[in-house]
């Protein structure tokens, strides 16, 4: 697997490995990031090969400053990248909530690697920043990610303004 120069913050699941993006990542995570399916409840906007090394280059400094934020993930028996996942504080966000967050390559989908990526970066989350509250958001029309939310034991909360749009915001029950 590219990049494993973190791990102790590298997460492995029964199939994927989940390793902090890295610049070794930038061709494969930009495969992904390039196709107008991938980014359609992203902003809509595809990435350029710079595009996504400027974000790898933010991502770097996330991890460096939090202590979280975007993985590649990888699926283990083949060593292919099949998306990516995140566990970060929401940009712009008042009330400093982390975000749980993921995406994959149209040919991934459907196999659980978001549920699965998901429930491992809450799981680091709730390990590593205790008390903090974790959330997701999604476009309201992306019926896909919000089934991945219910599905890691979320529940819609309410419509919030993050990333220049409203978004669906699902919460963890209150303990």
């Amino acid at each position: 697997m590219p990049g494993m120069s973190h791990p102790d913050r590298t997460i492995e699941t029964e199939r994927l490995l989940l390793v902090p993006c890295q610049k070794e990542h930038a061709a494969a995570l930009n495969r992904m990031n390039r196709l107008p399916e991938v980014m359609k409840y992203m902003g809509g906007q595809t990435e350029t090969l710079e595009d996504t090394l400027a974000f790898i280059e933010r991502v770097t400094e996330r991890w460096a400053q939090h202590g979280c934020s975007w993985w590649t993930a990888f699926e283990k028996t083949s060593g292919a990248c099949v998306g990516a996942a995140t566990l970060q504080y929401l940009p712009g966000d008042a009330k400093g909530r982390l975000e749980v967050g993921w995406r994959l390559l149209p040919s991934q989908q459907g196999k659980g690697y978001a549920t699965e990526a998901g429930r491992a970066a809450v799981a680091y989350g709730r390990r590593n920043f205790p008390g903090e509250e974790i959330v997701a958001v999604a476009h309201p029309e992306n019926a896909a990610s919000h089934h991945v939310m219910e599905r890691l034991g979320m529940s819609f909360a309410c419509v919030e303004e993050h990333y220049g749009e409203p978004c669906a915001v699902y919460v963890f029950p209150a303990p």
